[in-house]
């Protein structure tokens, strides 16, 4: 726990949960790791700190996959939201920008000093639900250079008058720079369909083709930790 971690760019301060997989110390002391920015990390390892006593169970996935060996694992920071500022700091045209700053000035370097990491573009992604998922893709598309991809589940193409096709066209990202996004078919998820297809014939308008776009619908989801758990390893699968 990076208690009281101060997001410069931003000008807030955070408490920040770092997951570090059980192969950290297993393998070869030289091994570096892959590292994953999460938001509203409170939700994502530990249900006594989730907002709704339910949790994504990264940490628990990863270990799976360690297990099955699909993964030599990742290193996970969970950054927790902001309960009154959350909408803006995951709106990249309000405070968004500042927050995508604050990872990448503040959170990343720090990270990378005090961790065995792979601090390159190759082991750098990102991944959110919801709004969290918009700000995941904003920071792709703004710092490419920074991330070689990202995860957006549940992602509200519409919300706050599709703000974040402004954010696709405003930046030109790499050839290998892949997003994985998704959504459910029930509750909140069900209005979903038509902005997000309209999202990615957007995106392939601007050139995105092939492993670069990774899109899935899952019909009997909803808005939820638990939904989002039963899948988070799909992304996680296509940052290995």
């Amino acid at each position: 726990r990076l208690e009281r971690f101060e997001l410069k760019e931003l000008g807030r301060l955070r408490n920040i949960l770092v997951y570090l997989p059980s192969t950290y110390d297993s393998l070869n002391p030289s091994k570096k790791f892959p590292v994953v920015y999460i938001h509203d990390g409170q939700n994502a390892l530990d249900p006594n700190t989730s907002a709704f006593g339910k949790e994504w169970g990264v940490d628990e996935t990863i270990e799976t996959m360690i297990a099955k060996k699909q993964s030599e694992g990742f290193i996970v920071v969970a950054i927790p939201c902001h309960c009154r500022q959350r909408n803006s700091e995951y709106n990249y045209f309000e405070e968004g920008d500042l927050y995508a700053k604050s990872i990448v000035k503040d959170l990343k370097p720090y990270i990378d000093q005090n961790y065995h990491t792979i601090s390159e573009r190759r082991g750098t992604f990102t991944i959110g639900s919801s709004m969290g998922a918009l700000i995941s893709f904003s920071m792709v598309w703004e710092y490419p250079h920074v991330f070689k991809g990202g995860a957006g589940l549940s992602l509200p193409a519409f919300a706050y008058d599709y703000f974040i096709f402004e954010v696709a066209g405003k930046f030109s990202v790499l050839d290998d720079t892949f997003f994985y996004l998704d959504h459910g078919g029930r509750g909140q998820d069900a209005t979903y369909d038509e902005s997000v297809k309209e999202f990615i014939t957007y995106l392939k308008y601007l050139g995105l083709t092939g492993r670069q776009l990774v899109y899935h619908k899952f019909p009997y989801a909803g808005h939820n930790e638990v939904d989002w758990s039963h899948r988070v390893h799909l992304p996680l699968a296509y940052f290995e």
